[in-house]
């Protein structure tokens, strides 16, 4: 499945997950106070709070598992990219030398998944354009406000890497 159709889905999704939570906690209500229902319907009332609980966390779950998934497409995606042919990349609107484009190419394609150290990115962010041959791509980078040589990376291709970090890179050459 292309990350588009996942990007896609996992945008519906995000809906699913908020809905299923309310139906989360319908299903603990239902569960709470099935011995209030009459006859029959106690029972019904015990299996629909169980499954309406159960439900929930399986939705997050599997949001979860669909966001990751659209990360880890989209890092492998951007690398490829980069490894095609020789590049150039234009840095805040000022075209970089060959030598530091080579260098600053050779720091992204090193984008990795970081654990998180508890930062946050600082307010100024720098758009990093990157031609190679005919194809265009845009990347927004915002330096870690504690590892000042580290950048997470945004990519505006799809919904979820414009406001979820792609990775994170470390790099001297901005």
């Amino acid at each position: 499945m292309s990350t588009n159709t996942i990007d896609n889905i996992a945008t519906f999704w995000i809906i699913w997950m908020i809905l299923s939570l309310l139906l989360g906690f319908l299903g603990f209500i239902f569960f709470r106070n099935y011995k209030v229902a009459n006859g029959s319907y106690k029972k019904r009332f015990l299996i629909l709070g169980i499954i309406l609980i159960i439900q929930a966390p399986l939705s997050f779950k599997f949001g979860f598992h669909l966001f990751e998934t659209i990360e880890t497409n989209a890092r492998e995606e951007l690398i490829e990219f980069l490894n095609n042919s020789s590049c150039r990349i234009i840095l805040n609107d000022k075209e970089l030398n060959q030598v530091k484009s080579k260098n600053l190419i050779n720091d992204i394609s090193k984008i990795k998944k970081s654990e998180p150290h508890h930062s946050d990115t600082e307010d100024a962010l720098q758009k990093v354009t990157i031609f190679c041959g005919q194809e265009k791509l845009t990347l927004t980078l915002r330096q870690d406000n504690q590892i000042h040589n580290e950048y997470w990376v945004f990519w505006d291709k799809y919904r979820s890497t414009k406001s979820n970090e792609l990775g994170r890179i470390l790099t001297d050459n901005i």
